[in-house]
């Protein structure tokens, strides 16, 4: 267990950043569960109090983000993971649709595209988690596209 969890946070912390991971895996309250596959052993779920909290993708061993992962991202200083959307654009993200780039307040800029992000209003209030489609650089000079492809939007937050 202690070797799964330190494999972990080393992933976390290439995805991430060394800051995130230490939000995501140090001081951990709650009993910690990791799922893996019955065929290949390999971790792919990993629960804390029975709530899903990081999924391991199998196609390139990188995280998935949840709601409770999210939330606890929101403890780095913004816009660090994050895509800050004007407050116009919030009830349209909520339902599951697509950031665009002239709803697009700031954005950490270290961001490439592919990467997990969250979504969040300009009060910092989580609203989605998304995949970038373009660079963290790109979407702050695009004046128009898709920025981020939401996957999961987060209900009755704003």
């Amino acid at each position: 267990m202690v070797s799964d969890l330190l494999t972990l946070y080393h992933i976390a912390s290439y995805q991430f950043g060394f800051e995130a991971a230490d939000l995501l895996f140090k001081n951990i309250s709650g009993d910690i569960k990791i799922k893996k596959s019955r065929k290949t052993k390999k971790i792919r779920y990993i629960y804390i109090n029975n709530e899903l909290f990081l999924v391991l993708r199998a196609r390139d061993g990188l995280f998935s983000l949840t709601h409770l992962s999210a939330t606890k991202l929101l403890g780095l200083k913004p816009p660090s993971l994050r895509v800050i959307v004007s407050n116009e654009a919030v009830p349209f993200v909520k339902e599951g649709k697509s950031v665009f780039a002239r709803f697009v307040i700031d954005v950490d800029k270290s961001l490439r595209r592919g990467d997990e992000v969250i979504v969040v209003s300009s009060r910092d209030e989580l609203i989605a988690i998304g995949k970038m489609m373009v660079s963290g650089e790109e979407a702050m000079e695009l004046e128009t596209g898709e920025i981020v492809k939401i996957k999961k939007s987060i209900r009755g937050v704003y």
